[in-house]
């Protein structure tokens, strides 16, 4: 079965919004952990990495998506969907590349985006979050 399957299914059973599970294109055990850990439903491993999808309904209802935010835009909007619908983690994969992880270091990066996501939770502003993540996150793609 299809990506748009799974999402049609779960839009048909009342989940308002949802994503896959996540897979790394990466064996390292560290990340096949963090993916591992995506097949639960907490909010704190929900990343746009992992493919969200929301009905239009309820994207209106969370007031749409904020263009203003640079970084840590998919956990702020997750945050505002779940106070309008059930999120469902659909039993499928999407594999994304761990580029980044390769290029900064598995613990190195993790412990970057936990910092990121520690200083966004106690209301950092855009500006030094970006600047933050330009300074410490070394990438070969902008």
């Amino acid at each position: 079965m299809g990506f748009l399957h799974h999402i049609r299914a779960a839009v048909a059973a009342g989940y308002g919004c949802g994503c896959f599970r996540l897979a790394f294109d990466e064996r390292h055990w560290f990340l096949q952990a963090n993916a591992w850990f995506t097949r639960f439903n907490v909010a704190a491993v929900r990343f746009g990495d992992q493919s969200l999808f929301v009905t239009k309904r309820v994207l209106e209802q969370a007031g749409g998506y904020r263009e203003d935010l640079i970084i840590m835009e998919d956990q702020e909007i997750i945050g505002r969907l779940l106070r309008h619908a059930r999120l469902r983690v659909l039993p499928a994969t999407v594999l994304t590349s761990a580029r980044k992880y390769r290029e900064n270091g598995v613990f190195r990066l993790q412990g970057v985006f936990f910092l990121l996501t520690l200083l966004y939770r106690l209301g950092a502003a855009q500006p030094l979050l970006l600047r933050i993540y330009r300074g410490l996150i070394r990438q070969s793609k902008l």
